[in-house]
């Protein structure tokens, strides 16, 4: 399996996509059974990584290592070559279309057929008007050109469509059939929408009521006196940014599988809670209080390598939510 990267435009998402796919993971994120470092299929890479954890990732990333899926800052970045790195995933958007091109140009330097994600999110400021230009003309027209425009006088679609990009491959007429090649999976949107299509209005005094049991809760997660190797958020997997997102869905939530489909809620018990200050609050659906099992909470990550303090963040940040507002793919070819 090929090295993919991650790019993230905070310290804080890094360790918000790290913490998720090893959750998602579970067992499976481990080369055997033996839970060390040097066993992770992830890792990440930042400026506040240790020494000693950068040498695994860079070791890995050249081919004598575990790890397979690297989430980084730029801090991975100019200065270092690996040819065989055959997917890039853009988790938001750089600030400009100079650092678009060296991030998805990661991919691909050996001339394999490589992929390139990049995920818009609707809250990132701070990006120039010729970024904000390329999204919107990858709406419409091919995103490779719109990119590379930029940088040389001419530019062309790659042939057939479907190696190009997410709009070249809707267009694709390669058979006699339009196109033989199924749209990769993760273009494809989650259908946004309560299973049960229910919807619901609420008010003002409500939405303000919601927000102060979630704050509640999220507050009992820890005892005031704990010690912690980072901030609360990190550590109880329950921050702001959840209580927004679950605003948000106010309207959709009325049973657990849509919380965990469409908001970043990694513990079904955070779930559960989700729910059931909905069911108060509201009164429009039955709530009931089944028991869940150990294997629904997530326990401590004493594995976890990337430790930062919250004040390193910058003003920026990336959430895993609704607010994905559009997805553009760019495949890089030889």
């Amino acid at each position: 399996m090929c090295p993919a990267v991650i790019y993230c435009r905070t310290l804080k998402a890094v360790g918000r996509v790290f913490c998720h796919l090893k959750a998602e993971l579970g067992k499976h994120c481990w080369v055997d059974q033996e839970h060390k470092a040097e066993n992770l299929l992830i890792g990440m890479f930042h400026s506040q990584t240790l020494p000693q954890n950068k040498s695994r990732v860079l070791s890995s990333l050249g081919g004598d290592g575990a790890c397979r899926v690297v989430v980084a800052t730029t801090a991975l970045g100019m200065g270092l070559n690996f040819p065989n790195i055959t997917h890039v995933v853009l988790y938001g958007l750089p600030e400009d279309v100079e650092a678009i091109l060296q991030e998805v140009g990661r991919a691909g330097r050996d001339g394999s057929q490589s992929h390139a994600i990049v995920y818009a999110i609707k809250q990132h400021t701070r990006i120039d008007e010729a970024v904000k230009s390329l999204i919107d003309k990858s709406i419409t027209s091919c995103f490779r050109k719109a990119l590379f425009s930029h940088f040389e006088l001419h530019t062309e679609s790659v042939k057939p469509g479907h190696l190009c990009c997410t709009h070249c491959h809707s267009v694709c007429s390669c058979s006699s059939d339009g196109c033989d090649v199924a749209t990769p999976a993760y273009e494809l949107l989650k259908q946004e929408g309560s299973p049960s299509g229910k919807s619901r209005e609420f008010t003002q005094e409500e939405r303000v009521l919601i927000r102060g049991l979630l704050t509640t809760y999220k507050d009992s997660l820890i005892q005031e006196h704990t010690h912690l190797y980072t901030n609360r958020s990190d550590c109880t997997g329950f921050s702001d940014d959840l209580i927004d997102s679950v605003l948000e869905h106010s309207t959709e939530i009325f049973d657990v599988t849509y919380i965990i489909d469409n908001i970043p809620v990694f513990q079904k018990k955070h779930a559960h809670e989700v729910l059931r200050i909905f069911s108060e609050v509201f009164c429009d659906f039955e709530f009931s209080d089944v028991d869940l099992s150990l294997e629904d909470f997530l326990l401590p990550d004493t594995d976890y390598t990337g430790y930062f303090d919250e004040e390193n963040d910058g003003p920026m940040e990336a959430s895993c939510s609704s607010s994905e507002s559009g997805l553009s793919l760019l495949r890089i070819s030889d």
